[in-house]
């Protein structure tokens, strides 16, 4: 979706939001009363300070700040770039409007050129050079940005102004790593919030289908829904980076830095949406090792109290745990050392393995379905009791995970003042919701495999 296209979509939500406080006066009104609590509510969720069309205008005037961004460097600085390849003499067949496509990097700094978190070298090389600039407080990289519709041309110097809007494509790169190394952020229902606390409604009950006799009344069912409630933390990360910025090393400090936020965040989400206990430590959120509910949780058989002592009717007698559910993509989770300790010992233990088999590795499944690797869950060959090792199910189903806000960086050069190093800080705003919990006797729609407590 283009920038223009989403902030359309913001102001029709910020008309259908208004439409909706006035429809509810109207009823009220039409129906000579006053207006109920819940009405009274939901009027103040919209219309507050910080409510809803406070917070749908704010995303609307970055959005807008990003777009002005862009068009400057769409109408002026690609122009700027012709006249000057045209009096260089160089000949380029591209004509398309894309300034990130027509960034010239210098040979010198080709070489540090990490691939992994970028699309081009020229994203890499647009994204350190703003480094440079925005964290670095540099004049020559803030002047290449001005000249290459990077930094909006008003806000040189002035952090306030949008200096420090991300790029979108540095913004992307990181983005791309938490999504690659997420393990909770890849399986989970992921909802983008409008605000900082929404509710997202959830259906709980179908209709109940009733016998009746010719001539009879039909007893009337309806569907029921509960809500899941998604209210937004911020995680923040603040690192030290040198003063001595390097501008030869523009694409490798920018890859280190995307690449560095986003296995950050990426663990964050991934704590807190396995291993998550309400305290500060993971935001409050509570994640499945603490949400679950006793029928989503099975016991190994006694002995069992490690991985290598886990046997293939503890996998299957938890796998048959699990209800059907229409449309489920149930996968296996577990750490990779537990895959290769448990499952993969007892895969070969079966019989039938070659050679080939033993050389080539055997496939990420088990059991006929995916296994999926997170290195927040345990690890250890040693014995460890009462222990959640393993969880079987579909995640999407059980859990939901609100994004509100993407990446923001900012910089500090006083803080480290006297190491003569820059503070550099990069923020997300997220919730994680366990709502699948099941009951003490029903499982829902992910189970955990738990080893015996001797």
């Amino acid at each position: 979706m283009s920038l223009q296209s989403l902030i359309a979509s913001k102001r029709l939500e910020i008309s259908n939001l208004v439409s909706e406080v006035e429809a509810i006066s109207a009823l009220a009104e039409k129906e000579s009363r006053d207006i109920t609590a819940s009405e009274k509510t939901r009027m103040e969720e919209i219309t507050n300070v910080g409510g809803l069309l406070e917070n749908i205008a704010k995303e609307i005037t970055n959005l807008e700040a990003r777009a002005a961004v862009m068009d400057h460097a769409k109408k002026v600085m690609v122009p700027k770039l012709q006249e000057h390849m045209a009096a260089s003499g160089i000949v380029d067949d591209n004509q398309e409007d894309d300034v990130i496509a027509r960034i010239r990097v210098p040979a010198r700094a080709k070489r540090s050129f990490n691939i992994r978190a970028f699309s081009n070298e020229r994203e890499a090389y647009a994204a350190g050079q703003w480094c440079l600039a925005t964290i670095g407080n540099r004049a020559k990289p803030k002047q290449w940005c001005l000249d290459n519709g990077v930094m909006n041309a008003q806000s040189e110097g002035i952090n306030t102004a949008g200096g420090y809007l991300v790029p979108e494509f540095f913004e992307t790169a990181i983005i791309r790593i938490v999504e690659s190394f997420g393990v909770f952020r890849q399986n989970a229902y992921v909802y983008p919030m409008g605000s900082d606390t929404v509710t997202v409604p959830r259906r709980n009950t179908g209709y109940t289908v009733y016998y009746v006799a010719e001539n009879a009344e039909i007893t009337a069912s309806d569907m029921a829904f509960n809500q899941i409630r998604l209210t937004a933390k911020k995680a923040a990360i603040l690192t030290q980076v040198s003063n001595e910025l390097n501008e030869d090393e523009v694409i490798g400090m920018a890859g280190l830095m995307s690449e560095e936020f986003g296995y950050a965040l990426a663990l964050a989400e991934d704590q807190a949406g396995f291993l998550g206990d309400a305290t500060s430590t993971y935001g409050g959120m509570v994640g499945l090792k603490n949400k679950l509910a006793a029928g989503c949780i099975y016991d190994a058989v006694s002995g069992n109290v490690s991985f290598s002592t886990l046997d293939l009717a503890d996998f299957n007698k938890a796998k048959g745990t699990l209800p059907q559910y229409n449309g489920a993509q149930n996968r296996w989770y577990i750490s990779k050392q537990g895959f290769a300790q448990s499952m993969e010992l007892l895969a070969v233990a079966a019989g039938g393995t070659t050679n080939r088999d033993i050389a080539s590795g055997m496939q990420q499944t088990f059991l006929g379905d995916p296994v999926v690797f997170s290195q927040v869950l345990p690890t250890t060959s040693a014995s460890q009791v009462s222990t959640i090792v393993a969880y079987y199910g579909d995640l999407r189903m059980a859990a939901t995970m609100g994004t509100r806000r993407a990446m923001n960086i900012q910089s500090d050069s006083s803080i480290y003042f006297k190491q003569d190093a820059i503070a550099v800080r990069c923020t997300e705003r997220f919730d994680i919701n366990i709502h699948g919990i099941g009951t003490a006797t029903v499982c829902g729609p992910i189970v955990a495999l738990k080893t015996a407590a001797s």
